[in-house]
């Protein structure tokens, strides 16, 4: 899917390729990628800042080409660190800064080391950009405010705000995202299971994330780009040590949402653990039924009306573990898992060819 964006400065038009964040379904998933078309007025209008002392001033037109030949070059050609060099320049233009952010946007969610901190910085840009009312940059924040990078978080709502306006200034593909915001509140209408009165298997990161913070648990650790993530639960579930979350990234949007949850109880005395235990069931039958048939390692199963799959069981180390597992998106996940150690398998046999 191509994501194009019309940037307008006047009525005369000279075809210039903006940096502008495309979703490409590839063997891992869909990622980000560039190419999309702006428009430009050919003007001898004079830019500010100005040029260099005894030189003429540099004109509009100009001026885009400039840019064109080399920010948005180097993105399209995926030098991604010298783009982010090149880009730099042009935020200092009232007509390019909006969407040079964009296009260092892009840069840093692409580049190699696309981490957590990567995201971050890429969030930064996307902001910058939407503030100065770039359509581009509406979109890209909007997704990183879904997903929580950087610990940016913006509300569903506020999402669906800046999308809309992306769409209707020329980012039709704003429509993936839009239509997984309406996915997710049809989630919620026939959601059975909700931890904490939450939903979590109807909400991106960035909202989750939110709503947890908010009802007052510490995070404790992040990893694997921030799709995993492990909480401090202190009094709210009694017996509780931490609430563990794994996510996938959904189809499409490319959002971040959760497929595992799990609750670890610490080792107790014999005491403890059984009137926790009991607990526990007795909790859990009143509010998802009987359970499925009994297994050897398992306390109880039970699978909801909206496809979680939920399981209290202890582990190897002898911890009570009370897990929900959406089972379709485990599904998703797993063959994102294997599709990505394909293409690192791949990469790495080309790498060893070419060195034979």
């Amino acid at each position: 899917m191509i994501v194009e964006q019309g940037h307008k400065f006047g009525r005369a038009a000279l075809p210039v390729a903006v940096a502008s964040a495309v979703l490409l379904a590839g063997v891992a998933g869909l990622v980000w990628v560039t190419q999309a078309k702006a428009s430009a007025a050919s003007s001898s209008t004079p830019i500010t800042p100005a040029s260099p002392v005894g030189s003429p001033p540099e004109s509009k037109a100009a001026l885009i080409k400039r840019y064109a030949a080399s920010c948005e070059l180097a993105v399209r050609e995926r030098q991604f660190d010298k783009a982010l060099e090149l880009c730099r320049e042009f935020t200092q233009f009232e007509e390019l800064a909006g969407k040079a952010y964009s296009s260092m946007a892009v840069a840093s969610m692409l580049s190699e080391n696309n981490d957590v901190a990567a995201l971050a910085l890429s969030a930064r840009h996307a902001e910058a950009a939407a503030k100065l009312n770039d359509a581009l940059g509406k979109m890209i924040w909007a997704y990183h405010g879904l997903n929580g990078h950087g610990n940016a978080a913006i509300a569903p709502e506020n999402a669906e705000v800046l999308l809309i306006e992306a769409q209707k200034d020329g980012v039709a593909k704003a429509e993936v995202l839009l239509a997984s915001l309406r996915q997710n509140k049809e989630c919620r209408e026939h959601a059975q299971v909700a931890l904490f009165e939450l939903p979590v298997f109807c909400m991106a990161r960035g909202e989750l994330r939110s709503a947890l913070t908010a009802l007052g648990m510490r995070e404790q650790e992040q990893s694997a780009g921030a799709e995993r993530e492990i909480y401090s639960l202190g009094k709210m579930l009694p017996g509780a040590r931490q609430m563990s979350l794994q996510y996938g990234k959904q189809a499409g949007s490319q959002l971040l949402v959760p497929v595992h949850v799990s609750y670890r109880f610490g080792i107790q005395e014999a005491a403890f653990a059984s009137q926790t235990l009991q607990r526990l069931q007795d909790s859990l039958r009143k509010k998802y039924g009987a359970p499925l048939h009994a297994e050897s390692e398992s306390f109880g199963r039970w699978r909801s009306s909206d496809g979680v799959l939920i399981e209290l069981k202890r582990d190897g180390s002898g911890d009570l573990l009370l897990s929900y597992r959406h089972e379709q998106r485990a599904i998703t996940l797993q063959e994102q898992s294997l599709a990505l150690e394909a293409r690192r398998a791949e990469r790495l046999s080309a790498l060893t060819l070419k060195a034979l």
